[in-house]
C-alpha cells in the first residue's frame, strides 16, 4: 500500500515540477496536417467573420444581414476555439488573411443593397460546401482527437450554413437582365 502511495507521489509530483514536458508530449502528438488544418480554419474564420461584418452594414435583405451577423458572431467563437486548441497543443497560430481573401473583402466593401446580396450569399454557398469537405477530411484523417471533434463539429456547422445561405438565395429577388 504505501509503494502505491510513493508512487502516486512521486507521478503526482513530476506533472507539477515539470509541466513543460507534459506540453512537448501534447505538441509531439499533433500532425503536421492538424498544424496545417489549425493555420487554415483561423485564416477562415477570421476572413468569413470579416465578410459576416460586412453584410450585416452593408445588405439590402434583413435576412442577409442577419445571416452576416449570425456568421460573424459563430466565427469570433471559433477562432476562440482554434486559438484554445492551439495552446492546448502547443502550436503557434496568427491571422493571416491571404491575398486572395483580401481582394474579395475589397471588393465587397465596394458593394451595396441587393449586388452585395446575391454575391455574398452565392460566394458563402460555394465557401460553406468548401469547408465541410475540408472540415470532414480533417475529422476522419486528424491525429489529435480534440482537433478532430472540433471539425466534426465544424462541418455540421458549415454544412447547414450552405443550406440556409441556399434557402437566402432562392428568397432574394431574381436580377433583371435588359
Amino acid at each position: 500500500m504505501s509503494l502505491r502511495r510513493f508512487c502516486f507521489f512521486v507521478a503526482m509530483a513530476t506533472c507539477f515540477l515539470f509541466p513543460s514536458s507534459l506540453a512537448v508530449t501534447s505538441a509531439a502528438s499533433v500532425s503536421n496536417d492538424d498544424k496545417i488544418f489549425l493555420q487554415e480554419a483561423l485564416n477562415s474564420a477570421a476572413w468569413l467573420g470579416a465578410l459576416g461584418d460586412l453584410a450585416r452594414r452593408q445588405a439590402a435583405s434583413d435576412g442577409v444581414r442577419r445571416f452576416g451577423e449570425n456568421l460573424a458572431s459563430r466565427c469570433g467563437s471559433q477562432r476562440a476555439q482554434i486559438e484554445r486548441l492551439a495552446q492546448e497543443h502547443a502550436l503557434s497560430v496568427e491571422v493571416q488573411i491571404s491575398n486572395a481573401g483580401q481582394s474579395t473583402l475589397n471588393y465587397f466593401s465596394l458593394r451595396q443593397g441587393a449586388d452585395f446580396d446575391r454575391n455574398f450569399v452565392s460566394l458563402l454557398m460555394d465557401e460553406s460546401r468548401r469547408l465541410a469537405d475540408e472540415y470532414q477530411r480533417q475529422a476522419h484523417s486528424g491525429s489529435a482527437r480534440t482537433i478532430s471533434v472540433f471539425a466534426e463539429t465544424e462541418a455540421q456547422f458549415f454544412e447547414k450554413l450552405a443550406m440556409e445561405a441556399g434557402r437566402l438565395m432562392s428568397e432574394l429577388p431574381k436580377p433583371v437582365l435588359k
